[in-house]
């Protein structure tokens, strides 16, 4: 079972977010720093360029804890999924 939920941070804030599995992380509004990666919602994308507009975070990075941080002029949002092993039975 895979399962998605939202995240919201402020302009200049940082989280650290720890979890037991790994995860998709799809920002959907505004720019950041996922760990050491960059993280942007595209607005334009052209024919062959590459974008920074999906992530995976491994089950060990998410063990030991990511930093998230808002590095741009709006509210960061993005949707995190999850596999099975991020939710107890």
């Amino acid at each position: 079972m895979t399962t998605a939920n939202s995240g919201t941070s402020q302009q200049g804030a940082i989280v650290r977010i720890k979890k037991a599995g790994g995860s998709r992380w799809i920002p959907v509004q505004g720019e950041g720093r996922v760990g050491t990666h960059h993280a942007v919602t595209p607005t334009r994308i052209r024919f062959g360029q590459i974008t920074s507009d999906e992530l995976f975070i491994s089950a060990k990075a998410t063990a030991v804890g990511y930093p998230v941080e808002n590095i741009g002029p709006e509210p960061l949002v993005a949707r995190r999924y999850c596999g099975s092993e991020v939710h107890e039975e």
